[in-house]
């Protein structure tokens, strides 16, 4: 706030950390062994640790599905999770750790269940609920996929529009929670596309630097303007050779690769961002598709390219599970370690959350992708990766005057993932950049 009490940021801008954020998605049920809230505040030290800012909680409102995007009260948290009293003592923990903690929210449908698709069917267009939900020319609820228990929610009606935005505010100004992600996001933008102006206005009145993450395609920028502050990046996850799914065994062709981390040269608009991820509750665990030096590969471009990087919670681990009980006292691969030498490296350094973003070349063009990140008074960081079955030699190009290096000076060279060091003099770094990059394993 200003000095005159008014918002610092304009309706369409975020906060700095919402910029800067690392978010860590937690299926409460199949966190811990007692699957509910208690068991995440129980392990907000190790979170901590890992070195995420945020963590991203699936439903926690009473329904009776298993997944929690069936919402039949959405001021009642579900049973087997505790009580509000659990989550006001979770939301403490975590920001006493300097963690945000933002809700996964479901707008776009209630489950068939909620009492006000109940009323609706029970008393038909007598109902005042009647038109609380979006309807076919037959009157039928409208729905998407074979979602037939997840009648689409009207929000054209201004008496449902207020329940929403005033129910989402309550969470907000109750439980001083960071942020939401909205499931199916999309579908709102579709149907009604003031619906998210209007709701992002009256939560950002209540606090200018919360966090809004829309599962809508981050290519769609409609869904950006004065709506969210970020979006999914789909097309770098599942589509073409060079997505993150798809680019093993064979080589990624590269240059597919920088289009989908750029999208294709189209800038996201200022203070939006796509977010960005490997796997979720929704995706395979990464390493059941892919070998573990792949998807520690992946994982160290999902970390250092731009965009706001997303982990689901077992992921630091190798957990295969996609929604059972994690594991947390198997690490058959050594992911642990690799994951919190990564997650506290781009939380420590800012060119690897915000720096500029350019291509380098190398001796290798074919299997090998290198990029850096800098920005000012940020010490640059620079990415090697190999892509093919074998282990490669490198020479990598550096451009002196985009990484700051100065011949007379001198300089600490460290390799992230296996902490290792060398230090060498500005006119000789491109030359032994060698002795760093002889450390690239093969990945296949």
């Amino acid at each position: 706030m200003n000095n005159d009490g008014e918002s610092a940021f304009l309706n369409d801008q975020c906060a700095d950390w919402v910029d800067n954020g690392i978010v860590y998605e937690i299926f409460p049920r199949s966190y811990s062994a007692s699957g509910d809230l208690d068991g995440i505040t129980a392990d907000i030290q190790r979170i901590a640790d890992l070195g995420v800012s945020a963590i991203w909680m699936m439903p926690i409102f009473e329904g009776p599905s298993d997944h929690g995007y069936e919402i039949t009260d959405y001021y009642t948290i579900e049973q087997d999770y505790g009580t509000n009293e659990d989550l006001q003592e979770l939301v403490d923990a975590a920001h006493a750790h300097g963690i945000k903690v933002i809700l996964d929210m479901v707008i776009n449908h209630t489950g068939i269940g909620h009492p006000f698709m109940q009323d609706a069917i029970r008393y038909g267009r007598n109902s005042f609920y009647w038109d609380w939900y979006d309807r076919d020319a037959a009157g039928n609820p409208t729905h998407y996929y074979d979602w037939n228990n997840l009648p689409n929610i009207n929000l054209d009606n201004p008496e449902t529009t207020r329940y929403y935005i005033d129910m989402c505010k309550y969470w907000v100004e109750e439980f001083d929670i960071d942020g939401y992600r909205c499931d199916v996001a999309w579908g709102p933008l579709q149907r009604s596309p003031q619906f998210w102006v209007d709701w992002r206005r009256e939560l950002k009145k209540i606090k200018p630097e919360f966090f809004l993450l829309g599962e809508a395609g981050a290519s769609d920028f409609n869904i950006f303007t004065n709506r969210y502050d970020l979006a999914y990046d789909w097309a770098l996850h599942h589509e073409g050779a060079a997505g993150f799914s798809n680019m093993f065994p064979a080589i990624p062709n590269l240059t597919n690769l920088t289009q989908l981390i750029t999208n294709y040269g189209f800038p996201w608009p200022e203070y939006k961002n796509p977010f960005r991820f490997m796997e979720n509750h929704d995706e395979a665990r990464y390493i059941t598709v892919k070998t573990p030096a792949q998807t520690k590969l992946v994982s160290e471009l999902l970390l250092t390219i731009p965009g706001v990087p997303m982990i689901y919670a077992g992921q630091e681990i190798g957990e295969t599970s996609q929604r059972g009980t994690i594991n947390w006292g198997s690490d058959p691969n050594g992911m642990l370690s690799h994951y919190y030498r990564l997650l506290n490296a781009r939380k420590r350094l800012p060119a690897m959350r915000v720096g500029d973003f350019d291509l380098l070349t190398t001796d290798q063009p074919g299997p090998c992708y290198a990029f850096a990140r800098t920005g000012d008074g940020m010490d640059p960081i620079v990415f090697l990766g190999n892509f093919s079955s074998t282990s490669q030699l490198v020479t990598v190009n550096l451009d002196a005057n985009l990484l700051g290096i100065h011949p007379d000076s001198t300089y600490v060279v460290s390799e992230i993932t296996t902490s290792t060091s060398f230090t060498r003099l500005g006119s000789g770094a491109n030359r032994n950049l060698h002795q760093l990059v002889r450390l690239l394993r093969s990945c296949g």
